[in-house]
């Protein structure tokens, strides 16, 4: 499994790398500054702009702690802590993906990439390398659409529907 794992990353760095050649910085840009999820927090680290209402100020300021601007891009700043040795940390940083088909076009790729893994294995790729709000729910939400995952899912069904039938042959109602 950690060897499948791997080679996920792997293969989402590369999407990665081929997004970041697909899109302009300037096109990047603008996406992240057009994005409700990052757009506060873009203008606040690059140009040193809060919004006007203060409690919507506050909270980007709160928020902004967590990110960097790197080559124009936007990452946000996770701390990793080692459960030996607490004192040690390791810093990764996430890509902002910013809103729209971009992220399902991740999921997407990712998850036939991977042999169309579930929900954790996609989810556990994927947040080592980007962040977006609500990243777990989205890959959920894909996942539970995959054609081939349904027609190939051998689970049986989470509820089976009862049938109201009438037998004639005993006259009793059968649910």
């Amino acid at each position: 499994e950690g060897g499948q794992v791997e080679s996920s990353i792997e293969n989402a760095q590369m999407l990665l790398c081929d997004l970041k050649q697909k899109f302009s910085s300037e096109e990047w840009i603008q996406m992240l500054k057009n994005c409700t999820d990052f757009s506060n927090i873009y203008t606040w680290l690059s140009d040193n702009e809060l919004p006007l209402d203060e409690q919507h100020a506050r909270n980007t300021m709160i928020k902004a702690e967590n990110f960097v601007l790197e080559n124009g891009l936007l990452y946000k700043v996770k701390h990793k802590k080692f459960k030996h040795r607490p004192e040690m940390k390791e810093i990764q940083l996430l890509l902002a993906i910013p809103k729209g088909e971009i992220r399902e076009q991740i999921i997407d790729t990712v998850h036939l990439q991977s042999g169309h893994a579930r929900v954790a294995r996609i989810y556990l790729t994927l947040s080592k390398l980007i962040f977006f709000p609500k990243l777990l729910q989205s890959i959920k939400h894909r996942l539970k659409n995959c054609e081939n995952c349904l027609l190939s899912n051998k689970q049986p069904p989470s509820k089976i529907p009862l049938h109201h039938y009438e037998s004639e042959a005993v006259g009793k109602t059968i649910y």
